[in-house]
């Protein structure tokens, strides 16, 4: 399976989800939410997300709908939000002592539900990995 991300502007009930990726999501992926480091504004934050969605075959947009079985973005493995002034991380995870320091910081989970727009993948979009039998 992939490391999903989700990818949001705001956070809360009202935040807006811009898509997700199914593989490659963690922090510091160089190829994918790497380039969300140093992101000073909204409407730059929007063109790298679109960046990113765009340049992998494993993304979905919202006109696509929501790609998980899950109601939102609490099971997905990262939520990267723009909360007004930097990339944060929407989790109820704690780092570990000994983990290595995230690029993002990370906020308490509050996001919306999304199963209004459910229209689960079962493609490459979903991160599903099926070996043959």
């Amino acid at each position: 399976m992939g490391t999903r991300a989700d990818f949001y502007i705001g956070t809360g009930q009202s935040a807006e989800w811009l898509g997700s990726i199914a593989m490659d999501g963690y922090p510091d992926n160089p190829g994918h939410p790497m380039k969300l480091v140093g992101v000073e504004t909204q409407g730059r934050y929007r063109e790298v997300v679109e960046e990113i969605l765009s340049s992998v075959s494993h993304s979905t947009t919202p006109d696509q709908g929501w790609p998980w079985p899950w109601d939102d973005s609490s099971v997905t493995d990262y939520a990267y939000c723009w909360d007004g002034s930097r990339v944060v991380i929407a989790s109820d995870d704690e780092l570990e002592e000994d983990d290595e320091p995230e690029p993002f910081p990370r906020i308490p989970f509050m996001l919306p539900n999304q199963s209004h727009r459910r229209n689960v993948a079962l493609d490459e979009r979903s991160g599903l990995v099926i070996f043959g039998v």
